[in-house]
């Protein structure tokens, strides 16, 4: 499981819905555990890195490339589309995951490298670009590494404007990523990466769903969900002082 996906299941599970009764589940609704908006669309675009598609297109590799799955390929750029994921414009936190995979051949089948699924994250540490990295190394190892953090992505800039966003910013092969794909050092710069988000859905912690990326008034809220967790206390109360009493005016008779 990705970082990002614990992210979301910490997310998820650290404001304690289970601590409430189902009257305030259903009042705080499905938006409360997880602040922001869902990502109901996004488009990934990155060339992986121009040097590399050069020496496999050339006379030395003598190879290609092939697309499938959701990837494509346009010149000079891969393109994943129809992404999904969590973002945060306040914090600029997130993810977007993708399907589809690029797969890159060259000297007869020597070289054999499958890059699949990728996924943005974005979190306080930085921003990185996750893969699944599989085939045969130069060397002739056997690599079929998940979830690698390939590339950082430092200085990502973010450009929000209302319910799409897009962010971008060059890209750096990580040391994870040099031992999944050991044909270049960690440090390498690889392609500047662009990723554009659709949201929707969005709200802060404690706040239903909706279009509106701005928060709703929350005291009025509030006010809702105290009384649906503090009336049933209060009941439970109730029932626990009158068991007393009786019990106490049986004692006396």
């Amino acid at each position: 499981m990705t970082r990002s996906r614990l992210l979301a299941a910490a997310l998820a599970a650290g404001v304690g819905l289970g601590m409430l009764g189902p009257a305030a589940q259903a009042i705080a609704g499905p938006g409360m555990a997880e602040p922001g908006c869902a990502v109901t669309d996004a488009t990934l675009t990155w060339g992986f890195k121009e040097s590399f598609r050069a020496y496999i297109d050339g006379d030395i590799a003598n190879g290609e490339w092939t697309t499938s799955g959701g990837a494509t390929y346009e010149t000079p750029e891969f393109t994943w589309s129809n992404g999904q994921g969590h973002f945060d414009p306040e914090t600029g936190y997130g993810y977007a995951q993708f399907t589809g995979s690029v797969r890159f051949t060259g000297h007869d089948g020597l070289l054999d490298t499958t890059i699949t699924d990728p996924e943005l994250s974005v979190t306080r540490d930085g921003a990185v670009l996750i893969l699944d990295v599989s085939g045969p190394s130069m060397e002739g190892d056997q690599i079929d590494a998940r979830d690698v953090d390939f590339v950082d992505l430092p200085g990502l800039e973010v450009s929000v404007d209302g319910a799409r966003v897009t962010l971008a910013g060059d890209s750096v092969l990580t040391d994870d990523g040099e031992a999944a794909f050991p044909d270049y050092q960690a440090g390498s710069a690889f392609d500047p990466v662009a990723v554009a988000l659709k949201l929707d859905r969005c709200a802060p912690a404690g706040m239903g769903g909706g279009d509106d990326i701005s928060p709703p008034p929350g005291p009025p809220h509030l006010l809702v969900v105290a009384v649906a967790v503090i009336g049933p206390l209060l009941v439970v109360a109730a029932i626990v002082v009158a068991i007393v009493v009786v019990v106490r005016r049986r004692a006396r008779a």
